[in-house]
């Protein structure tokens, strides 16, 4: 049955398990499709060129197996920036994408303020790990982006994404399909993680995969595809890029 959830507050546990890693040619990629773009593939071009993947085949960055429900509304922000940090130290670092956790509680409370610009500036000064460690991230905020800068920052640098979205009541719906085509009055932002993009089997048509904060139990285990250039949602419009994590 379809459930329809407040952005204010959402039940259910925290975290999960996110079977979804699997190791290609040395480098962690995820194989939630049925075939994996991998690191040692022949370089795409960039710009409209860079949408040609084989239809039903994504570019994905490795991350961690935890796919967290927020609480309050105002924290997505926080989760958005704690699952890119995640992301970076997984896919880039080596981290071990079982036991790596970063509360976004640590990032959204000294400041707790629904902004991403506000999530990144505390991230820049440190937050703990839970295993104790302290990780700094250094975020670059493109603004509005084109797709060419956002593919060159997954693909080419394997940096991942937080993006701000317009979306609709629809988007709260745990069984909806796994590409997301609003359909529904305006629900309001709401930020998320970019870890990867990828072509529609049945349309073609080419899409951000992101990281929800909705919990294992919405949509593909807490992840969906946001069609490129979506008018209503928006999705190039607010960027930042999870450049470093130390």
């Amino acid at each position: 049955m379809t459930s329809r959830r407040s952005f204010r507050f959402r039940l259910g546990s925290v975290g999960g398990q996110l079977r979804l890693l699997a190791r290609a040619s040395g480098r962690a990629t995820s194989s939630l499709a049925a075939s994996v773009i991998a690191g040692a593939e022949p370089k795409l071009s960039l710009g409209a060129q860079a949408a040609k993947l084989p239809p039903g085949q994504e570019f994905l960055l490795a991350t961690t197996s935890a796919v967290r429900e927020q609480g309050d509304e105002q924290t997505c922000c926080a989760h958005a920036v704690a699952a890119a940090m995640e992301t970076r130290l997984v896919d880039s670092h080596g981290a071990n994408p079982l036991a790596l956790s970063i509360d976004p509680m640590a990032i959204f409370t000294p400041r707790p303020k629904r902004s991403l610009g506000i999530a990144c500036e505390v991230a820049a000064g440190g937050v703990p790990d839970s295993g104790g460690v302290t990780h700094a991230a250094t975020t670059n905020f493109l603004g509005g982006a084109t797709i060419e800068e956002m593919i060159v920052a997954l693909k080419e640098k394997r940096t991942p994404l937080m993006i701000e979205l317009q979306v609709q009541g629809d988007f709260l719906n745990n069984d909806d399909p796994f590409l997301y085509r609003p359909n529904a009055p305006d629900a309001g932002a709401h930020a998320v993680c970019v870890v990867g993009y990828g072509t529609d089997a049945a349309s073609n048509d080419p899409y951000w995969v992101i990281k929800n904060s909705f919990g294992p139990q919405w949509r593909r285990h807490g992840y969906a595809g946001i069609l490129w250039n979506d008018p209503i949602v928006v999705p190039e419009r607010t960027v930042h890029v999870m450049v470093e994590v130390t």
